[in-house]
């Protein structure tokens, strides 16, 4: 993260900010009508600056119109610096003075802010979004500040991307006399969340070394993530009798137990006690294995090979349940070894955190972080304990071969105007019009990047071909992968709705699809039981609800 720091750099220019970028140093200073109107006109009467809407004026025009503006309440305007050179113009000003205000309700701490990005004789990649990030962090350092407002032209749309970038959002068309804009909003956490994926999401570029393959997994706490796991095998598998230990002993509530594996070369001994319903609450510290009666490290793998004939596992299928055993170890002990957070900090931690740093994943399920599938680089992008963002991929998929199915309260055009940005839907829209395409014949998807990658860019090639599918591109939230791995929560808008997707890696014992017909059928089956839930008089009283899908 960049850092920022306000503070006066001279007698004539007070409140300067300064913002330190890894690509240099940029700075805001006062615009000097009389010393600036030279350099804004230059730019302003560029053909590159149409939608400044200064074609045409003089240098005192120029000077002139910053006068009257800076003499207004609440208004400013402002030259950006890079490495001290001009390169860029900031207009500051008070929606509810402005004709913008006229479009929409405006609020307490409202800021409308316009942008000029000067043209660079070399190209700097990165260059404009510094620039935006620099102008919102100023405004956002202004006391008073909740929310900045923007109205591009409709057709920037380079403008348009760089706002969604930031964490604008655009909410609507609106006319503003011979210009139709789009209005779009960007609240302070809408600001800070995009510079935090944005930032985590650059830092994924790097590719992965094969030392980073294993992320160094220490020994300590490998053999702490295997007791771990052959303490939860010993209790749920004894718990359903599918393994019975022999108790040799008690000591008060706790009593000794041994069990021998079918062929009696390894048996491991333990302390539990029985809970009601059978459940068993065993001691991890007191686990012994012993093999030919010689002291033995605990390994779930191992211990599966050992018991596999008891717990029925087939020959030809136990290679992949030891490898989803395996993976599963692998996983545990790096969310041990990568959790910065304790128990206490946790108790006081937000939803995502929490859910990051997961480490048990389900409950009873033994092999539950197999991810069978995910390579080394993936477990490091889409895995919840990585808390890495991601971007959804959005496909067309033509109507005669998709159907979308919703709730009786949600319909598709409801779901796709609160989900996608409304540039993002009108970007989408040219595309499929730029292919000769009629958008109203598609419906969009979303679909997990991972997916896009390995199964669905191949699998489905012909109607990529034929177009009955089109792929639009990544959106522009950034989400995080919650414990279900298939199932995203929305970080850059969190008021958006979770997005479960197919995911064809193999978890938890199946492959992680989503049935057509289930697809198909499980809106009405939700609607059916929260009619169910709402009109129980008993479960009202309670407050209890159901959360859809």
């Amino acid at each position: 993260m960049a850092i920022t720091r306000t503070h006066a750099l001279g007698l004539n220019a007070p409140g300067l900010f300064c913002r330190t970028d890894p690509l240099g140093e940029f700075s805001l200073r006062p615009l000097v009508p009389e010393q600036d109107a030279w350099q804004v006109q230059r730019w302003t009467s560029a053909p590159y600056a149409r939608y400044w809407g200064m074609p045409e004026s003089s240098v005192s025009d120029v000077a002139a119109f910053y006068a009257e503006l800076k003499a207004k309440s609440g208004c400013a305007a402002y030259i950006g610096l890079f490495n001290d050179a001009p390169a860029f113009l900031v207009e500051r000003y008070d929606p509810a003075t402005d004709p913008v205000g006229g479009c929409y309700s405006v609020r307490p701490g409202d800021v409308g802010m316009h942008l000029l990005i000067a043209p660079a004789d070399q190209p700097l990649h990165g260059f404009s979004l510094a620039v935006m990030r620099t102008v919102m962090a100023y405004l956002f350092s202004l006391p008073g500040t909740r929310r900045v407002v923007v109205e591009p032209d409709w057709r920037n749309h380079k403008i348009h991307a760089l706002n969604r970038r930031v964490g604008f959002i655009h909410r609507q068309v609106v006319q503003m006399g011979e210009k139709t804009a789009y209005l779009a909003f960007c609240t302070r956490d809408q600001f800070e969340a995009a510079c935090r994926w944005r930032t985590a999401l650059a830092n994924q570029d790097t590719p992965v070394a094969t030392a980073d393959a294993v992320q160094m997994i220490d020994s300590m706490h490998w053999q702490t993530a295997n007791r771990a796991l052959v303490r939860k095998a010993l209790a749920e598998f004894s718990h359903e009798r599918i393994v019975r230990p022999l108790r040799t002993g008690r000591q008060g509530e706790w009593g000794h137990y041994e069990l021998t594996s079918p062929d009696g070369a390894v048996r491991y001994t333990f302390k539990a006690r029985r809970l009601p319903l059978d459940h068993w609450d065993i001691d991890p510290a007191s686990i012994q294995r012993r093999v030919h009666g010689e002291p033995g490290v605990l390994d779930a793998a191992e211990f599966i090979v050992e018991f596999a004939e008891t717990l029925g596992i087939k020959p030809q299928n136990l290679p992949v349940y030891v490898e989803e055993i395996a993976a599963t170890a692998a996983a545990r002990a790096r969310k041990y070894q990568a959790c910065p957070w304790s128990a206490e900090e946790l108790a006081g931690a937000d939803l995502q955190t929490i859910e990051t740093a997961m480490t048990e994943g389900h409950p009873a399920f033994i092999a539950n972080s197999g991810r069978i599938g995910f390579d080394a680089r993936d477990m490091q992008r889409y895995a919840p304990e990585a808390a890495a963002p991601m971007q959804l991929v959005w496909l067309a998929a033509h109507r005669s071969r998709a159907r979308f199915t919703g709730s009786r309260d949600l319909d598709y055009q409801q779901l796709m105007g609160e989900e996608l940005d409304l540039t993002t839907r009108r970007r989408f829209e040219q595309q499929l019009t730029d292919q000769g395409r009629a958008p109203e014949d598609y419906l969009w998807i979303p679909v997990h990047p991972w997916q896009w990658v390995n199964k669905l860019s191949h699998l489905y090639a012909g109607e990529l071909a034929t177009g009955d599918l089109v792929y639009l591109g990544p959106g522009d939230d950034a989400y995080l992968a919650q414990q279900s791995i298939r199932t995203l929560f929305n970080i850059s808008n969190p008021g958006k709705r979770y997005v479960k997707m197919a995911l064809s890696v193999l978890n938890m014992g199946f492959t992680r699809g989503l049935s057509a017909d289930y697809m198909q059928t499980n809106p009405a089956v939700n609607d059916w039981v929260a009619k169910l839930v709402a009109e129980d008089a008993e479960l009202q009283r309670q407050g209890f609800s159901v959360l859809r899908e």
